[in-house]
């Protein structure tokens, strides 16, 4: 039987539904007061920008490179092979086209993906 995670409680109970973490609604809304979120941080001025860049950047590559890199079908996605932190978002040298089924699987697979050079 699991405990109440209520910090305050700590009870044995039966769960009545997948994944129930308290005894009670009322533990239960004790619980989530106890771990409030907290809002994500702003991003940058410079990081805005580099994303009005890649906006326009992004359609460019995506009319000049229409078809999937890895299957042939309609591209969707721009792939980073090497990642989309700091000017990595806007190097156009690392975009790969690909349709949002090998995107996945690019990720999904990422020993197989550096061995045929789509991660980095």
């Amino acid at each position: 039987m699991p405990r109440c995670k209520n910090e305050n409680c700590k009870r044995k109970f039966i769960a009545k539904v997948f994944n129930q973490k308290t005894c009670s609604k009322e533990c239960q809304d004790e619980f989530e007061d106890q771990f409030e979120q907290t809002s994500l941080n702003e991003k940058s001025e410079k990081r805005k920008e580099q994303e009005r860049i890649y906006t326009q950047v992004s359609k460019v590559f995506k009319e000049s490179h229409p078809n999937c890199e890895c299957c042939g079908k309609k591209a969707t996605d721009i792939h980073h092979k090497n990642g989309r932190n700091g000017e990595r978002l806007n190097d156009v040298k690392f975009f790969m086209s690909v349709c949002r089924t090998c995107h996945t699987y690019i990720h999904e697979h990422p020993q197989e993906a550096r061995q045929n050079g789509h991660l980095i």
